[in-house]
């Protein structure tokens, strides 16, 4: 990906770079100007891209006779603040749009989560049916299978508890393995692997809240198959005190770390990190 940081953007972008922006921050993803087209409605190309690119908020990268776009770690970091300022103008529309990014903004602040991994834990969220009701991504199920619409467990197999029942697990899990390209149907342990996960990590940490290379967890965990740690550690990295970040100096890299990467967020990760409780 070809990127510039130091090109300040002119105050007012245009509504096919404010469409781009939206749609590269909701995917939370590296996105073609064809998905754009589809997405946004509108190709990011000519000036539009100039712009976007040379003022740090976006990377490219050349894919056949086209490009394929992402966020930049500093299209992450100002991006919210970025589009709240296009909605200029006293209309009751851009005040709500204005006043609506700048309130999502200080409430991610407050809660010390930041966009990316706000944006790329919705695309895992759980669906809805027609009739309203949350749905998983995956079928609940009890060794790949359902007993009268609940599992043996007692969690119902639409993804959602029974009443009085505490409605978290299998419908998060569901929809992350789905996230992660898991077959119909098949939803990995995610707790059982995130305690493996946790005690891997313990004994590899050399200091509290240390980084600890993918590479050497997944080694530690070479019994679990890579899609199901995957799912875990995708699911581990939206939940507090839980890091999942790239290495800057990129050229530091073995084969067995790019090997070992992870992609999410829009971009590969490298290391992993777990505060203290």
């Amino acid at each position: 990906m070809s990127t510039a940081t130091n090109v300040s953007l002119t105050p007012k972008l245009s509504l096919t770079q404010i469409a781009v922006l939206s749609a590269l921050m909701v995917e939370a993803r590296e996105l073609s100007n064809a998905e754009l087209a589809e997405l946004a409605g509108t190709p990011l190309t000519g000036e539009d891209r100039v712009r976007l690119v040379a003022g740090g908020l976006v990377e490219e990268r050349r894919v056949g006779r086209s490009y394929a776009f992402q966020l930049s770690n500093q299209g992450w970091a100002q991006g919210l603040a970025v589009l709240a300022e296009q909605a200029q103008g006293k209309g009751a529309a851009a005040t709500t749009v204005r006043m609506l990014l700048h309130g999502l903004h200080r409430a991610l602040a407050a809660r010390g989560v930041d966009a990316r991994t706000f944006f790329a834990a919705s695309t895992t969220a759980p669906t809805s049916d027609p009739g309203g009701s949350t749905v998983s991504a995956v079928p609940a199920t009890t060794n790949g299978t359902t007993t009268n619409g609940t599992t043996t467990n007692g969690t119902a197999a639409n993804g959602t508890a029974p009443q009085g029942a505490a409605a978290s697990g299998p419908s998060v899990r569901g929809a992350a393995a789905s996230a992660a390209g898991q077959p119909a149907g098949r939803v990995p342990e995610v707790d059982t692997v995130e305690q493996r996960i946790r005690a891997a990590y313990a004994s590899l940490a050399t200091e509290p809240a240390g980084w600890v290379s993918l590479a050497d967890l997944r080694e530690r965990l070479a019994d679990i198959p890579r899609a199901e740690l995957d799912t875990a550690l995708k699911w581990m990295a939206v939940q507090p005190g839980v890091r999942l970040i790239p290495v800057a100096n990129q050229k530091s890299l073995s084969t067995r770390d790019r090997e070992a990467a992870l992609r999410f967020g829009g971009e590969e990760n490298h290391a992993f990190a777990i505060e203290e409780s």
